[in-house]
């Protein structure tokens, strides 16, 4: 029965990494797009990851890879003659805190306390015809959180460590964590876009 809840999570895991991956067109489009939208961070925990890098630098992570996808499905960023005008709205970055405890009898790291980050970016924006015509919203949205982990890393499976999966570790962010998930947060509003302007193709 304990199988039931895991295929069920791979379940949902799949169905939502399904609604972030794109069909390229099959010819290409051009677009224009704006680069000024402004990111806002809000941090209401007690880690500060998001005040290690400026608005400007995750703006830029957020565009490469958005330019990387967009690439990816044959979309051409032209402002001068584009078929498509693509918006965005803004990037929203929230870093939280919560409090989480190890509750495994069997591991010597029971009743450990952790004070782990969430992180949640959310960005949203409208595509239309640039000859004229109803705009479509889109939106696209990333989740990255620290959590405990019993699960062995490579540093133990070379020393032979935590074969029972008793020892506990944080699974942490890095200084770069929020810079890589604009990325990803741009990737994956790429992917938005593009699915729109192939429903907007076949109106």
């Amino acid at each position: 029965m304990k199988k039931i809840p895991v295929l069920i999570g791979i379940a949902l895991l799949i169905s939502t990494q399904s609604c972030y991956i794109a069909k390229p067109l099959d010819h290409d489009v051009r677009v224009s797009i704006n680069t000024d939208f402004p990111v806002i961070i809000t941090n209401t925990g007690t880690s500060n990851f998001s005040a290690l890098h400026t608005e400007a630098e995750y703006r830029e992570s957020y565009l490469k890879e958005l330019k990387n996808e967009f690439t990816n499905d044959h979309i051409i960023i032209d402002e001068a003659s584009p078929e498509f005008i693509v918006k965005i709205s803004s990037l929203e970055i929230s870093e939280s805190t919560k409090t989480d405890t190890v509750k495994d009898v069997k591991s010597k790291d029971n009743g450990l306390i952790r004070d782990l980050t969430l992180g949640n970016l959310k960005t949203s924006g409208t595509v239309a015809p640039a000859a004229g015509g109803n705009s479509v919203k889109w939106s696209a949205e990333k989740d990255k959180d620290e959590r405990l982990d019993n699960a062995r890393n490579v540093g133990q499976m070379i020393t032979g460590e935590n074969k029972d999966n008793t020892v506990y570790t944080e699974k942490g962010f890095d200084e770069n964590e929020f810079v890589v998930q604009s990325g990803h947060c741009g990737r994956r509003a790429a992917v938005r876009i593009v699915k729109d302007i192939q429903g907007l193709l076949k109106k």
